[in-house]
């Protein structure tokens, strides 16, 4: 029990501390000029009045109403200064505006690549039926970077994050590309879709049961940084028709696409933190 309240009487203590130390300049601007101004006018006083002060009745109500008024300066300044952040609080604040800035700047790409996306899908003639988007790599996930599809659930971001190891996006980050065409009608055969989405497409029944979009066919295809040296994500053309037109697709990628989307990703990364400070930081 003894411990426990000496424990909890040191983290108070090094909270006054650290208060103090971040206030100190404040209460010394103001306790010490009223200080030493109270002492010299004292020290200049003759001894009648100094002996009036201490011994008359009127003398010690005098410096009675002095004293108090003194505390009274001192607990308004406390008070003033409680009502301020502290450093601490303040770097906090700037630190927490800093973030949000940052992730504006990330939210504007995002959203300048789903128009880049929706102008590739208009280019493709792509309908109500498709969907674009594309997916990054960090660690052992895929996150969804940018998605189009004219029609308004598909275009959605439901899942954020998908294993490293499941679908096409991991077998065109493997191969360089993934083609899955004709896949069975879900709507009239639900379990014959549920086994070769999972034989040929490497998609498990738990996975299944989260996706919005249930596509018949896929045609995903590797993103290349913009130095041709090393993937950065994959891009997933898919449909709930079966099939796709992937000579159209691999040729607008070929001709300028997949590198403008290696840019946006290139200018995005800028301005993605770092796995180890956010660790650091708590998140």
């Amino acid at each position: 029990m003894f411990e426990w309240l000496s424990h909890v009487r040191l983290a108070q203590c090094a909270k006054l501390g650290a208060w103090l130390l971040d206030k100190w300049g404040a209460l010394c601007s103001f306790v010490c000029p009223t200080a030493v101004g109270t002492i010299l006018a004292f020290v200049d006083m003759d001894a009648e009045k100094k002996k009036w002060l201490i011994e008359d009745v009127d003398g010690r109500l005098v410096t009675a109403a002095c004293g108090f008024l003194l505390l009274g300066g001192i607990a308004g300044l406390i008070s003033t200064l409680r009502r301020e952040p502290t450093l601490d609080e303040r770097v906090a604040d700037e630190r927490e505006k800093m973030g949000d800035a940052v992730e504006k700047l990330r939210s504007n790409y995002t959203d300048m690549l789903d128009t880049q996306l929706s102008i590739l899908s208009n280019a493709l003639r792509l309908t109500d039926k498709e969907r674009v988007s594309v997916y990054m790599r960090s660690v052992n996930v895929f996150v969804t970077f940018a998605r189009y599809s004219r029609h308004p659930t598909f275009t959605e971001r439901g899942r954020k994050l998908y294993p490293a190891t499941e679908g096409v996006i991991a077998r065109a980050w493997a191969d360089g590309s993934a083609i899955e065409m004709d896949l069975p009608d879900p709507e009239r055969k639900e379990a014959e879709y549920r086994k070769v989405q999972g034989k040929r497409c490497g998609m498990p029944a738990a996975s299944l049961s989260s996706i919005r979009m249930r596509s018949r066919s896929y045609a995903a295809f590797a993103i290349d940084d913009i130095a041709d040296i090393r993937r950065v994500a994959v891009i997933v053309f898919e449909s709930t028709s079966p099939s796709l037109p992937v000579d159209e697709i691999r040729k607008e990628l070929a001709d300028g696409e997949a590198r403008r989307i290696a840019e946006f990703i290139n200018r995005y990364k800028a301005y993605e933190p770092d796995v180890g400070y956010a660790q650091q930081e708590g998140f």
